[in-house]
């Protein structure tokens, strides 16, 4: 993943320019996608000693583990084990 706001920057607007239920669905998945891609560039992850899951970058950083592991699912993509 390259500098900047990843695959494609979000504009959201309220009231009646609101995006599609299409566009929301495509916008969110791409979020997903640029948070897996954010940690798999910085090693992936790896389980603690207590069986967290947590990223090589930051291991004290449980929640982001957490997170990057359910976006994974959703996205039926594997986690990147260091």
């Amino acid at each position: 993943m390259g500098r900047g706001r990843g695959r494609e920057a979000l504009a959201v607007q309220g009231g009646e320019g609101c995006m599609s239920e299409d566009k929301d669905v495509k916008a969110m998945r791409n979020v997903l996608l640029n948070l897996v891609d954010a940690v798999d560039a910085t090693g992936g992850v790896v389980t603690d000693d207590h069986g967290y899951i947590v990223p090589v970058a930051d291991p004290d950083w449980i929640d982001l583990g957490a997170v990057y592991a359910d976006a994974c699912q959703v996205l039926g993509r594997e986690m990147k084990r260091a």
